[in-house]
């Protein structure tokens, strides 16, 4: 099931205004992954987006987290499901990407939790130059993230940080080549939280593999709201820079491109 959507033309102003009345479009394709602490209570572990291709149903995020053991993830309130399939993943760790095809049965979509997957199209790889591009990046914090002993139920808030590009020459300072990866400003205090309002982003831990939505190209003609376009897929923070560090999408298209058909 694809998500559908109306495009709509905006300002860069006119769409900062509008986030908070969307972001529940962005968490659609998302879900939070988790893995039992030492006490044997779910703890998050990361956040993986789901694409459907060729009639398969993948989920995207970082090597390092989709290699630990025993994740699994909710498809109802109360219904566990393991994350299990074939995983392909970079050789290279520096692109810290993995892709996982789920087996089995009780496949996404998940209405309940109004999870939907995303097309294997919306993967919008190679976005250069990046300096001129706004993203939205949206994932699970694990500090946010909340069990009810009682219910048996799990309340995960989504936050999502909006962050323009970094300039070209600081990103190569920092190590990190443009035409691969994506660096946004990290701005703590222009988090948008679970009730679509701004406030001050919580430890970043768990955001790991959330997906980097392109919302503006300040060097495109037309800018719209609407359709869904993954840039890329969260893999570090840097605290001391203020930056968030993601791989390119074009790494999981390729590895979401491996698996037979």
């Amino acid at each position: 099931m694809a998500l559908k959507s109306r495009q709509i033309e905006l300002s860069l102003g006119e769409l900062l205004k509008t986030l908070s009345r969307s972001q529940g479009t962005f968490t659609r394709p998302i879900l939070p992954l988790f893995k039992d602490n030492e006490r044997g209570q779910p703890a998050l572990w990361g956040t993986g987006l789901v694409v459907e291709h060729a009639g398969g149903i993948f989920v995207v995020s970082a090597k390092h987290v989709l290699r630990e053991p025993d994740l699994y993830f909710y498809h109802t309130p109360k219904g566990k499901r393991a994350l299990t399939g074939i995983l392909h993943d970079t050789t290279d760790d520096a692109l810290d990407t993995g892709v996982l095809k789920l087996n089995g049965d009780k496949l996404p979509p998940y209405p309940e939790l109004n999870c939907f997957p995303l097309p294997f199209e919306a993967l919008m790889p190679f976005g250069a130059p990046r300096a001129s591009k706004h993203y939205l990046v949206v994932g699970y914090p694990s500090t946010r993230t909340k069990a009810n002993r009682k219910s048996k139920e799990i309340v995960a808030e989504p936050y999502a940080n909006y962050g323009p590009a970094i300039s070209h020459e600081r990103q190569i300072k920092l190590g990190f080549d443009p035409s691969t990866f994506i660096a946004i400003a990290f701005r703590k205090k222009r988090v948008f939280g679970a009730n679509g309002k701004l406030q001050r982003f919580p430890d970043p831990n768990g955001m790991s593999g959330a997906p980097l939505f392109l919302l503006y190209d300040t060097a495109a003609k037309k800018n719209y709201l609407g359709g869904l376009r993954v840039s890329g897929i969260l893999i570090e923070y840097h605290k001391q820079d203020r930056v968030l560090i993601a791989t390119d999408i074009a790494v999981a298209r390729q590895l979401i491109a491996s698996f037979p058909t």
